[in-house]
């Protein structure tokens, strides 16, 4: 995902791929999804990171954890982050992360479907997502 200075607003939009389209999700599985956000404008933006598309077709006791760090440093703990519904389309992530120009941005995306006690009436279900990358 790249900014520049050519519009006052961008939205860029992006798949996750086959990890998390994945109708072969058992209790145990875990994904990751890496990428970056670079400036490449000549001032300082602010950007969230919201969910668009939301599909999902696990319970709610055993939605999918999932956790997110930017340059190395953790900003949602796997334990803590629980994967939205799609009523919860267009909320954000992450808020008001700051990119001075020229910086870029990497984050981690890790999702885990945790083996609990009744984990398996789960097993197989499908969680499909969009993240967009709203620059304000």
């Amino acid at each position: 995902v790249e900014f520049d200075s050519s519009k006052e607003k961008q939205v860029v939009s992006f798949i996750d791929g086959d990890i998390l389209a994945s109708a072969d999700v058992v209790p145990g599985w875990k994904g990751t999804k890496n990428f970056t956000v670079k400036n490449n404008s000549n001032k300082t933006i602010t950007y969230d990171i919201v969910w668009k598309d939301i599909v999902n077709g696990f319970s709610y006791d055993n939605r999918l954890y999932f956790g997110v760090s930017k340059d190395g440093i953790t900003l949602i703990d796997i334990n803590k982050g629980r994967i939205p519904y799609a009523v919860d389309n267009g909320k954000a992530i992450i808020m008001n992360m700051t990119l001075k120009a020229g910086e870029t941005h990497k984050y981690q995306f890790n999702y885990e479907f945790k083996n609990t006690e009744n984990a398996n009436s789960d097993k197989g279900k499908v969680f499909f997502s969009r993240l967009e990358v709203i620059a304000k």
